[in-house]
C-alpha cells in the first residue's frame, strides 16, 4: 500500500528528465532508412511500440536481441547527455511528499545507470520499462494494483501525446512538459491538467493538483 501521506507520481524518462530525441532519431534512422525527424516524432502520438508494429509490420521491427543491442549503444550516448536543467530539483522536492516511479519505453538498465550517474536513483521506488510491458496502460494498471491506489489518485508527467492518450485510457491525470519530444500544438491534441514550460511551473502545478501547500 502507498504511505497514507504519499501519493504516486509517474515520470516519463525520455524528454522529461533528459533530452534523448536527437540520439534516438539518429540511431533509428539508420535502422529504417528514409524516416524523417517528424515522421519519427509522430510515432510517439500513440504507444511507440504499437505504432512501430502498425506502421512497419511485425516482421520489420527490431527483434528482442537486436533491440537490446540497440539500447546498449543508445545508452552509451545517453550517459553523455546532461539532465534537463531544474528537473533534478523538482524530483528531489517531490520525493519528500510523494512516491515516484519511472514509466518509460526505454530500457530499464540504461535509465537505472543514468539516474545513478546524476544522483537521482534513490528518489524513485521503481523503474517500469518495456521489460515489464510495452503498454503504459498496462504499467499504470500494475502499479496501481501494487500500491492499492486508484489511477485517479496518481499523476503522470510526460512530454508526448501518446503518453497522454494512454494515461487517459486508464484514468491517470497528466501534466505535459514542453521541453521534450512534442510541441505545445501536438500536446494540445491530448487531455492534460496543464502544459508547462519550466520545471518550476511543473512543481507548482503538481502541488496545486494535489492541493498540497508548497514548502516555504
Amino acid at each position: 500500500m502507498l504511505d497514507a501521506q504519499k501519493l504516486l507520481i509517474f515520470f516519463d524518462f525520455d524528454g522529461v528528465i533528459v533530452q534523448t530525441f536527437d540520439v534516438s532519431y539518429d540511431m533509428i534512422s539508420h535502422e529504417y532508412e528514409g524516416m524523417s525527424r517528424e515522421e519519427y516524432r509522430s510515432y510517439f502520438e500513440g504507444n511507440y511500440y504499437a505504432e512501430e508494429e502498425k506502421r512497419l509490420g511485425k516482421h520489420r521491427v527490431l527483434n528482442p536481441i537486436s533491440r537490446k543491442t540497440w539500447f546498449e549503444k543508445w545508452c552509451v550516448r545517453i550517459l553523455e547527455k546532461p539532465i534537463i536543467s531544474g528537473i533534478d530539483t523538482v524530483i528531489k522536492e517531490l520525493a519528500g511528499s510523494f512516491d515516484l516511479e519511472i514509466v518509460s519505453g526505454s530500457a530499464e538498465f540504461c535509465i537505472e545507470a543514468y539516474l545513478k550517474q546524476v544522483g537521482l536513483r534513490e528518489y524513485f521506488s521503481e523503474i517500469l520499462g518495456p521489460e515489464v510491458a510495452k503498454s503504459k496502460v498496462e504499467k499504470f494498471t500494475l502499479a496501481c494494483q501494487k500500491y492499492g491506489c486508484k489511477p485517479s489518485e496518481t499523476l503522470l508527467v510526460t512530454d508526448t501525446l501518446g503518453d497522454l492518450r494512454e494515461a487517459e485510457e486508464v484514468g491517470v491525470p497528466s501534466i505535459a512538459v514542453t521541453w521534450g519530444y512534442h510541441s505545445v500544438e501536438t500536446l494540445r491534441k491530448g487531455t492534460s491538467l496543464a502544459i508547462v514550460e519550466t520545471p518550476e511551473e511543473l512543481l507548482e502545478k503538481i502541488y496545486g493538483h494535489f492541493r498540497t501547500k508548497m514548502p516555504e
